[in-house]
This record gives C-alpha cells, sequence and structure tokens, in this order.
C-alpha cells in the first residue's frame, strides 16, 4: 500500500481522505455489471461491523468523521473526511468497511424497493427519455452506459453483490490512500500504522480491464 501525505493550512480543522485501487467494475462480466455496480451502496446501506445503518449515524452523532466506500468502472475506493479530533473514527469506519462490511438481506430488500421505485417512472420524463435512447443508440444498448432503470435494477443479485465487494476489498495491497489537510504527520503516523498497517494484504496487484464499450460514430 502507498500513503501520500499533504499537510495544509487552508482550513484550520479539515482532513481529506481519498483511495483507489485499479479493477472496478471493468473486472466483471455484462451479466455481473449491475450487482458490480451496486455492490459498494449495498453495503453502505446494511452498515458494518455490529452496525447497522441507522445504529451507525447514531454512534458518529456529535462527531464529524466520514468515510465511504465506492466502486467504480476502473477503480475502487473511498472518499472520507474528518476533523483533527475525529481523524481516528474515520479511520477505524475504513477499516470496518473493509474487514466487516455487514451482509443484511433485509437492508438489501428495502433498498433496492426504493431503487426500483424511485427508477420506475424515469423515463416518462421527455428529457430522460430522450437520453436514454440516445445513449443506447450510441453505446448499442450497453447495459454499462445509459440510465439505470427498473428492467437494470432487476439484475442485481445480492449474493452477488456482496461477493464482488469482498472481492474489490479483501486486499489492501495495491491501493493508494492519500490525505490533505490540517494535521500533524507525526501524530496522524502512528494512526495509519495501525489502522491501514492493519488491513489484510497478500501482495496482490491488479490493473482494470477495457470493458470494450463499442461506440458508434
Amino acid at each position: 500500500m502507498r500513503v501520500l501525505l499533504k499537510p495544509t493550512e487552508f482550513k484550520n480543522d479539515e482532513i481529506l481522505m481519498s483511495a483507489y485501487s485499479p479493477g472496478g467494475t471493468s473486472l466483471y462480466s455484462d451479466e455481473d455489471f449491475m450487482s458490480a455496480d451496486y455492490s459498494n451502496a449495498i453495503i453502505s446501506e446494511s452498515g458494518i461491523g455490529k452496525f447497522d445503518k441507522i445504529a451507525l449515524q447514531k454512534m458518529l452523532t456529535g462527531k464529524t468523521a466520514s468515510s465511504f466506500p465506492y466502486v467504480g468502472e476502473l477503480d475502487e475506493g473511498f472518499q472520507g473526511s474528518s476533523n483533527q479530533k475525529d481523524v481516528e473514527t474515520m479511520l477505524q469506519i475504513t477499516y470496518l468497511y473493509f474487514t466487516q462490511p455487514r451482509k443484511s438481506l433485509d437492508d438489501y430488500n428495502s433498498f433496492m424497493s426504493k431503487q426500483k421505485s424511485a427508477n420506475e417512472h424515469v423515463l416518462d420524463n421527455p428529457g430522460a427519455y430522450f437520453a436514454d435512447k440516445f445513449q443506447n443508440i450510441v453505446y448499442n444498448k450497453n447495459i454499462r452506459r445509459g440510465l439505470t432503470t427498473v428492467d437494470k435494477l432487476e439484475k442485481v443479485d445480492f449474493e452477488k453483490s456482496f461477493k464482488i465487494y469482498q472481492e474489490r476489498f479483501k486486499d489492501a495491497s495495491d491501493f493508494t490512500f492519500i490525505f490533505v489537510g490540517n494535521f500533524d504527520v507525526n501524530k496522524l503516523k502512528p494512526l495509519l500504522e495501525t489502522y491501514l498497517g492493519g488491513l489484510p494484504s497478500n501482495g496482490q496487484k491488479e490493473s482494470w480491464k477495457d470493458p470494450a464499450i463499442e461506440k458508434r460514430e
């Protein structure tokens, strides 16, 4: 793992964290794309460790710390922020998202029900309908492009999504973490050694793949 630190004084009490690792949804087939694309959202809705989403929010009440995983097209990683006092909490959350993602079928069903309801009439909007048809023509109806529809959401598989999330975050070897903000390097380093240094690592090195999306000229 590589960790980059950039102390700044732009804001008195703000620390920003980002992390990335090559791979993302590009490593999965079109058949599994939707499950991969929604894998991080499903975990975010379910929580970490013994905390479901609501319990996690309550636990963080009064703290200025956040960390959220993402799985993009060519990489996966984290976006986080904190103040100086709660930087350890931000790192703890990150550690748990790596090591103890919560698996909850009930939370998954609730989340997907809301997603389907929100997207049920998305194509009733003329602008959205045009945008979707245009992208379907340009990208030959590739599932990796175009608007999210109920038909696409039906392709998300709970077990597969959870497995893909674990695959993306089971090994921290090729992650790069970047910290920018108002922090003391000497005080931050021991926390990084504890929470990032303690992440599972077996030396795996991955790269993204060309998703081979054919575009009409």
